[in-house]
């Protein structure tokens, strides 16, 4: 049997988003690349407090923390997690947009370099 996989070309930094939202916006790349940089900052502090984050028509992202049960106090279980990670779940704007790209859906498969 053969599946539809997703297939993913290249990565987009944070300049190639800012200088790409400069030529759209009038806002120099600079300025985009210091709101892009502020804004990461910021989901970073508002999921470590344990925040969700809903940016419009992009979507909601929550921490997600796991841990070892075992006999310890809650307060103990915190500091000492299992793995951390970020859900994210996609505004209905955003879903369509990539399910009406579905045709760029090849099955190829391509090989990322490393960050």
């Amino acid at each position: 049997k053969y599946y539809a996989q997703d297939v993913t070309r290249s990565m987009v930094d944070l300049e190639q988003l800012a200088e790409e939202i400069s030529e759209r916006s009038g806002m120099t790349e600079g300025d985009v690349l210091s709101v892009l940089r502020t804004m990461s900052d910021l989901l970073a502090k508002s999921l470590g407090d344990g925040d969700a984050v809903r940016l419009d028509r992009i979507g909601v992202l929550s921490a997600s923390l796991t841990s070892e049960g075992g006999a310890a106090t809650s307060e103990e279980l915190r500091r000492v997690p299992k793995d951390i990670g970020v859900n994210f779940r996609p505004a209905t704007e955003l879903r369509t947009a990539l399910e009406s790209a579905g045709e760029q859906f090849t099955g190829e498969v391509t090989t990322l370099p490393a960050a």
